[in-house]
């Protein structure tokens, strides 16, 4: 189970609201390895694809992708 994170978890999901209402914010989720930024991101990943409700029950329907980046990723890569 996923705990620990609620405050960041909610904060992501102010951001996805405000997505939805065409202001949307950039964000970085950044740290030191093992502290949890992937499972983080999968937990915020179902809510935004509407598979687990927000905080306040609200479901959101985006199409979310994940790029796993690594040392010789060049941005044109990434494009």
């Amino acid at each position: 189970m996923f705990a620990g994170r609620l405050a960041e978890v909610r904060k992501l999901e102010t951001i996805l609201n405000q997505t939805k209402n065409r202001n949307a914010e950039h964000f970085m989720v950044q740290g030191v390895r093992g502290i949890g930024k992937t499972s983080l991101m999968t937990v915020v990943g179902y809510i935004a694809t509407g598979a687990m409700p927000t905080d306040q029950g609200e479901h959101f329907n985006f199409l979310t992708v994940t790029v796993d980046l690594q040392e010789d990723t060049t941005y044109r890569g990434l494009l």
